[in-house]
């Protein structure tokens, strides 16, 4: 078994909208598009944000994988003449869904 051994840190989105909001304030309220605009008849705030359902790309893409390990070693003489040859294998089963 292959295991993820460390993940890049990421923002929520919580911490994502407060970012654009202190990078960005003229747009974050924008009716065109901010994240802070009426959407559906819901005017969205900064809270709205803080337990919003997030999908966790990094869990879903970066998972277990099955690892097979295949060694071979042959060796022998021909005429006098040492001959050794090796064949190392990996195989490593992703599973995407």
């Amino acid at each position: 078994m292959q295991h993820v051994t460390r993940t890049i840190p990421m923002m929520d989105a919580y911490e994502f909208v407060k970012l654009q909001a202190e990078t960005y304030p003229a747009s974050i309220a924008n009716s065109t598009g901010g994240y802070l605009m009426e959407y559906q008849g819901k005017q969205w705030t900064l809270e709205d944000y803080r337990d919003i359902f997030q999908d966790d790309w990094q869990d879903e893409i970066l998972r277990t994988a099955l690892q097979h390990n295949h060694n071979i070693r042959i060796t022998g003489e021909v005429q006098k003449v040492s001959v050794t040859m090796h064949l190392y294998l990996i195989i490593i089963k992703m599973v995407f869904c």
